[in-house]
């Protein structure tokens, strides 16, 4: 899987929410990127993506990502 940059990884998690729930930003995709660091991002995105479809808000994808 090619690793995308800040700029293409936001478009990325913002293009793939449900459609109708664009409720996340392009900043709270930034803000959980710089939590998690960029490398994670890129390893995680399929699971955020999974996630971003059964509903999770940003804090719980966050935290699930920690653990």
């Amino acid at each position: 899987m090619t690793h995308l940059k800040l700029e293409e990884l936001v478009s990325y998690f913002v293009l793939a929410q449900p459609k109708g729930y664009n409720l996340l930003s392009e900043r709270d995709f930034v803000r959980l990127i710089e939590d998690i660091g960029l490398e994670d991002a890129n390893e995680f995105r399929q699971i955020i993506v999974r996630q971003l479809h059964e509903g999770r808000n940003i804090h719980v994808i966050s935290a699930i990502l920690a653990a």
